[in-house]
């Protein structure tokens, strides 16, 4: 649709240039960030932005090469706003007034956490969450009888599997051994890392009151769960409690006895945490509130986007973090690890 911003005719024309094609996934903390185009508009203008029954005025503007305005907007997404398509619509307001149609965009409801109980028992049941692929067996042994060495009793490992060929879901099978405490489940596409967290946090179940997370090929401490369990009842406002880690080479080999040997733990507000995540996913323990806020994650836009990292922003945006000033377990660096640390770079994600 277009409309005369003026008396002398001038054709006003917009177009959207993000999000891209796909439905988007909507949570309690869903946000979606609008850009596109404006032509065909002399002088200056107002630009608001309309989102099904949602408008608010645009974040920012700039003057493109070719002389148009290029302008975006981050807009809230309600969780009880309903499935399907919202219409979006620029409103341009200067010597005249347009409303102009962008088309429709796609929303679904994405992974809803179960609600728990008011009683999640005591000890609370702790869901630990590991992701999987492919995994090397003497290692993943190595992990999974960490776990069961835990001095917290209650708790319950869910692994879900990304998409690992039949003989390395086998071996898991094998290294699982049938104990009950462990539910294995793969997906039926491959996501990669944050995406495979994401599906195992979503299999959390009603009853368990708080979250670990967990790799497939580190050593936890016998007291790691208690340790981070005590960390953050201490602090009755935090929503997530992370400690720091040992690191290790491939063959077990203690190289560092902390993850902050090269720079400081800097967690003191949301904007550090932003710039240097200080949350290392398998070093945490969170209440299981902090998933309805959480899930669904935002779509994964660059490789420098990690679950830890988007969980640690969301922990600080309803509550506080709680550090535990000591290692919990052994970080296993090599090659195929998410992060990697070496004595040439940054402590933080690289």
């Amino acid at each position: 649709m277009t409309a005369r911003i003026t008396d002398q005719g001038t054709q006003p024309r917009a177009c959207l240039t993000a999000p891209g094609p796909g439905p988007i996934r909507v949570g309690a903390g869903t946000a979606v960030r609008l850009e596109g185009t404006l032509a065909g508009v002399p002088g200056r203008v107002r630009l608001r932005i309309r989102l099904g029954a949602e408008e608010r005025a645009v974040d920012g503007l700039a003057r493109g090469d070719g002389g148009e305005l290029i302008w975006w907007a981050v807009m809230p997404i309600a969780a009880d706003g309903g499935e399907g398509p919202r219409e979006a619509t620029l409103v341009v307001e200067g010597g005249g007034r347009a409303e102009l149609a962008l088309g429709s965009i796609a929303f679904e409801r994405g992974l809803t956490p179960a609600t728990a109980p008011d009683e999640a028992g005591d000890p609370p049941l702790i869901a630990i969450c590991m992701a999987t692929y492919e995994p090397r067996l003497d290692w993943l042994v190595r992990q999974l009888d960490s776990i069961r060495a835990q001095g917290w009793r209650n708790w319950i490992c869910l692994i879900s599997d990304d998409g690992s060929g039949a003989e390395a879901l086998a071996r898991i099978e094998r290294a699982v051994g049938g104990d009950p405490r462990f539910v294995v489940s793969q997906g039926e596409e491959r996501l990669g890392f944050y995406g495979n967290f994401e599906r195992a946090l979503g299999m959390v179940p009603a009853e368990a009151g708080l979250v670990a997370l967990a790799d497939q090929d580190d050593r936890w401490d016998p007291d790691k769960l208690e340790a981070l369990h005590a960390t953050l009842s201490a602090e009755p406002r935090a929503m997530l409690a992370y400690s720091d880690m040992r690191i290790a080479t491939e063959e077990g080999e203690i190289i560092a006895d902390t993850y902050w040997y090269l720079g400081r733990n800097s967690s003191d507000d949301i904007a550090s945490q932003m710039v240097n995540n200080a949350v290392t996913g398998a070093a945490s323990l969170f209440r299981r509130e902090l998933l309805e806020t959480a899930l669904p994650f935002p779509p994964r836009a660059s490789d420098d986007q990690y679950h830890d990292h988007w969980l640690g922003l969301c922990a600080m945006a309803v509550g506080e973090l709680a550090f535990l000033d000591r290692p919990t377990y052994d970080y296993t660096r090599h090659g195929d690890s998410v992060t990697l640390i070496s004595v040439t770079e940054s402590p933080w994600r690289v």
